[in-house]
C-alpha cells in the first residue's frame, strides 16, 4: 500500500510542498513550509499522527509567553554553550537550589547574587568578561560576600582554594 499524496495539505502551521528524500531510517518524508516562512522536512508518520505542527516556532513562541507570564524576559544571547554561561548557571544553582550539594556553603549561609546578574547572563558577562582560559574559576574576593562585580574575579584554582571558608577560619584561629 502506497503513501497518500499530501502535497497542498495543511498540518497545523505546516503546508506540504513536495515529497522529499527519505530520511536515514528510510522513512517517507515531506518538504513543508511553515507559516513563518521556514522550510522543514518532516517524516510522513509525524504529519499523519499530529507530531509535527510547526517548524519549531510554535514551541519558541509558547516558551516566550510562559517566560513573560512569569515576569522573565526571554533573550537569546547565543552563548548557552559558552563556559561562562555554565559558570553563571552553577552560581545560581549553588545560591538558590536547596537540593544542590553545595547549597549549604552558599545560599544556605546567605550568599546571594546581585540583582544585575541574577536574571541576566548578559550583564554577568559584560561585568566579568570572558574567562582567560578553561582552568579559571569564578572567585568571591570576600568569601562571606555576595556574587557581584565588585566582589568577583576570574582566578586560577590554586588561588580560589586559598579563599575557602574553612581555610580562612583555620588561619584566623592560628593568628588568634
Amino acid at each position: 500500500m502506497g503513501i497518500a499524496d499530501l502535497v497542498g495539505r495543511r498540518f497545523g502551521r505546516l503546508v506540504v510542498v513536495s515529497r522529499s528524500v527519505a530520511n536515514k531510517w528510510s522513512q517517507a518524508c515531506w518538504l513543508c513550509r511553515c507559516d513563518c516562512g521556514t522550510d522543514v522536512t518532516v517524516p510522513h508518520y509525524r504529519l499523519r499522527h499530529g507530531g509535527a505542527k510547526s517548524c519549531g516556532c510554535a514551541r519558541r513562541e509558547a516558551a516566550s509567553r510562559v517566560a513573560a507570564t512569569n515576569g522573565r524576559a526571554v533573550t537569546t544571547h547565543g552563548m548557552s554553550q559558552a563556559p561562562e554561561y555554565s559558570v553563571w548557571l552553577g552560581m545560581k544553582t549553588r545560591c538558590y537550589n536547596s537540593g544542590d550539594h553545595s547549597f549549604s556553603n552558599y545560599g544556605g549561609r546567605g550568599i546571594s547574587i546581585c540583582e544585575r546578574w541574577l536574571h541576566s547572563f548578559e550583564n554577568f558577562y559584560v561585568d566579568m568578561g570572558p574567562r582567560p582560559n578553561s582552568y579559571y574559576q569564578i572567585d568571591r574576593i570576600n568569601n562571606d560576600g555576595n556574587y557581584e562585580s565588585e566582589n568577583c574575579r576570574w582566578v586560577f584554582p590554586t588561588i580560589n582554594r586559598r579563599n575557602q571558608r574553612i581555610l580562612t577560619q583555620m588561619c584566623l584561629l592560628d593568628e588568634g
